[in-house]
């Protein structure tokens, strides 16, 4: 510290600033006289009117204001944007930086259609989610611990914060976090030296279900969080975050690529594979479930939209082509996808494999070689999946063909044993 000059501008530097778990930055001013104090700073806002001289005098800057980030659970990172199938749960975190002597603090939800709040506390539908994976907090959590600590600590529903899902005090959010009087009780406690801790992080953990209205909406659906203060609101900036649905489109043909047939009557399901840490087996495979669209017109494609997920292949939706032989896939997640046909249409040869299916983080479909975009509104991308008609021998290895085998060595042996009966007979004769 240096004796104060009433009189002096000071300007915070290096020299002059302490870190300390309780501080942000520390300014001492050493040997002031007795007498009246105003102390400004270089953002106009006034810091305080006091009295010093013959013991030390705490001043807290109070020019702060509340902060607020926000991330989406994506795969194993939480980001800006994520992807999901209709009915997944995503899974939100939000930090809040809390000077110590704000008030009337809100945080504030909004969602766009395509998302719904989920809070289990109240027993409402959890959706599926295919990996199993529990550690993602799909319950309301409320945390607090002081900036740049390593030690939150959960704060107590209806005690330290109110959840508003419902009434005239929500304002037209999906759900608002108001918080009560103990919360500001531990912000404000002063520290064993006898000043406040400045600054606070409050993390918001809470999580959403993927709805069928985030269907076609390629700009992803949006979910923004802001933090208001104050007895007179102010308010944030909205941080946001994305979550994306996609589609994919599959056709049946026969012919040239040039100038395709479409096929009716071909009957597929679809899956994905995961791998598996269950006893006895290295993978799994997890068939979809759909829900098919209203569709008065068959020259036209059929729409199915994700509904769930099943490890009984006997309870996979079975998709059938109609006399479009054409259909489209809507409301899933990045990722790979086999297209089995379990049903080929008369006098067509079934496909021996699954086709293997790509879908982008970008929306875009590649298979075998190929990408394509299944949203070109002048010419949206199929998955052409060609079938040919005829008589199809039985697969090398098959039952089928030893049967062929046996039969073609009894022939070729009688054939044989005729052979030298006859010639026996010419050399008797």
């Amino acid at each position: 510290g240096e004796p104060i000059n009433p009189n002096a501008t000071y300007t915070i530097n290096d020299s002059s600033i302490t870190n300390t778990a309780e501080y942000d930055y520390k300014v001492i001013f050493t040997n002031a006289g007795l007498g009246y104090y105003l102390l400004d700073s270089s953002v106009g806002a006034l810091c305080s009117l006091t009295t010093a001289g013959g013991s030390s005098v705490n001043i807290n800057e109070k020019n702060e204001v509340p902060k607020v980030t926000k991330e989406v659970h994506n795969g194993t990172s939480y980001e800006d944007f994520n992807t999901a199938d209709v009915g997944n749960v995503v899974y939100f975190r939000s930090f809040i930086t809390v000077p110590y002597y704000t008030t009337s603090l809100y945080f504030n939800d909004k969602m766009d259609s395509g998302l719904t709040f989920n809070d289990p506390t109240d027993d409402e539908v959890v959706g599926a989610d295919v990996t199993g994976d529990t550690t993602r907090h799909a319950k309301l959590t409320v945390t607090y611990q002081v900036t740049n600590g390593t030690t939150p600590r959960e704060l107590q529903r209806d005690t330290d914060y109110q959840v508003i899902k419902e009434g005239s005090e929500l304002n037209g959010y999906s759900f608002r976090i108001k918080f009560l009087e103990p919360f500001y009780d531990k912000i404000n406690a002063k520290g064993s030296g006898g000043a406040y801790t400045t600054s606070w992080t409050v993390t918001v953990y809470y999580s959403a279900i993927v709805d069928k209205n985030a269907v076609d909406k390629t700009d992803g659906v949006l979910n923004k969080a802001n933090v208001s203060y104050g007895d007179k609101p102010s308010f944030t900036p909205d941080a946001t975050t994305k979550t994306y649905t996609f589609n994919f489109n599959i056709a049946k043909y026969t012919g040239d690529l040039a100038s395709p047939r479409y096929l009716s009557g071909a009957i597929f399901r679809i899956y994905q594979v995961f791998n598996s840490t269950a006893p006895g087996e290295t993978q799994r495979n997890v068939y979809y479930k759909f829900t098919k669209q209203e569709n008065t017109d068959v020259s036209k494609p059929d729409v199915y939209i994700c509904n769930g997920y099943t490890t009984n292949p006997d309870e996979a939706t079975l998709i059938e082509t109609n006399s479009s032989g054409k259909f489209i896939i809507k409301g899933i997640n990045a990722g790979d996808y086999r297209i089995e046909e379990t049903k080929a249409p008369i006098t067509f040869n079934p496909l021996r494999t699954p086709v293997v299916v790509t879908v982008g983080a970008d929306g875009k479909t590649s298979y075998n070689g190929s990408v394509i975009d299944p949203y070109d509104t002048d010419n949206p991308g199929y998955v052409m999946i060609k079938n040919n008609s005829g008589t199809e021998l039985p697969e090398t290895g098959g039952i089928g063909t030893t049967i062929f085998y046996v039969l073609g060595s009894i022939l070729l042996v009688g054939a044989t044993v005729l052979l030298i009966v006859k010639k026996r007979m010419n050399d008797e004769k």
